[in-house]
């Protein structure tokens, strides 16, 4: 008489496969169909309420470890924590009669220093058919904006608001103005009611209101002018430097401000072509050019416009409003 009453999974084929079971669950069992399934549940349990724009942290499902690496009870999960450590893929091992799985494609490739690194394609998981690439839930931000910029020539294009790559539809071309009219506070005030609703969406209010600067109506973000001088209080992002690994610096801000405030600073140099990517405000690699659209300085990002520089067209167009 079989003493062992351990239930579980005892099919070979099946990714929770454990041989030390005395009494055998078919539906206990695991296929590779259901993987996926899995992962989003337990991320979902896990996770549910993240900010969808910072990773999911993989190595907090390792259930054990073995040669000093964790292992995983689904290969999703080895595969996800394999992009976190920079290798491709995951591979199996029966420990005390029960599969786990390792990250990396193979045992010596986890435990090597270098590993066989993943490319761009690698951190894609799927992209819908209208052109919005998804990523896997280990990817950074940063990532995803370098990753972006690497299918230029595709097509695709980071999107600031949705923070997405994706390829443009015919509605949504590749221009972007964030000209900014003035100060007021030292709060932006800028030409266009999408760019003051992209830094509304980066500081996290809702809406827009109206100034008028000079003679010149502008849109500040947020709904009323109380309501935006209480969110950012204090920050000041006109003073900046160009840092040796081509990031920019915002001089006033401190370490605190910089991950509070970085983004929102960064965006009032998009019109120069820079955009922040989850860490830094770097150089937007796409080709920059501007043309004066409705006498604003407006960013054309495929190349195709009609000046070199944003100094260029800037004079062009204030030209033109005389």
């Amino acid at each position: 008489m079989n003493k062992n009453k351990k239930i579980g999974c005892l099919d070979e084929t099946a990714l929770n496969y454990d041989e030390s079971v005395g009494i055998a669950c078919d539906r206990c069992c695991i296929t590779s169909e259901q993987d996926d399934n899995i992962r989003n549940i337990l991320d979902f349990m896990l996770y549910g309420k993240r900010d969808k724009n910072k990773p999911i942290d993989y190595s907090t499902y390792a259930v054990s470890k073995l040669d000093g690496q964790p292992i995983f009870n689904i290969p999703s999960q080895a595969k996800e924590y394999g992009l976190q450590i920079g290798c491709v893929g995951f591979h199996e091992h029966i420990v005390r009669g029960k599969k786990f799985y390792m990250a990396c494609s193979s045992h010596e490739n986890a435990l090597a220093e270098d590993k066989v690194e993943p490319t761009c394609e690698d951190y894609i998981e799927n992209i819908t058919t209208s052109g919005v690439i998804q990523w896997y839930r280990s990817t950074t931000m940063e990532q995803q904006v370098k990753f972006c910029e690497e299918k230029i020539s595709e097509g695709y294009k980071w999107d600031r608001i949705d923070r997405i790559c994706a390829i443009p539809g015919e509605e949504n071309t590749n221009i972007g103005n964030h000209q900014i009219i003035g100060y007021l506070d030292n709060i932006p005030v800028w030409y266009t009611k999408g760019a003051a609703l992209e830094y509304a969406n980066v500081i996290k209010c809702d809406g827009y209101h109206g100034h008028n600067l000079d003679g010149t109506t502008g849109y500040m973000a947020c709904e009323s002018h109380d309501i935006i001088k209480k969110k950012i209080l204090g920050v000041e992002c006109k003073g900046t430097r160009k840092m040796l690994d081509g990031t920019l610096s915002f001089i006033q801000l401190g370490p605190t401000n910089t991950s509070k405030f970085g983004e929102a600073c960064c965006l009032e140099q998009a019109h120069l072509g820079y955009l922040w990517n989850g860490r830094g405000c770097v150089k937007n690699q796409m080709e920059l050019t501007w043309s004066c659209i409705n006498n604003l300085t407006t960013e054309i990002y495929d190349g195709t416009g009609d000046y070199k520089t944003f100094d260029e067209c800037l004079m062009f167009c204030e030209k033109n409003k005389r």
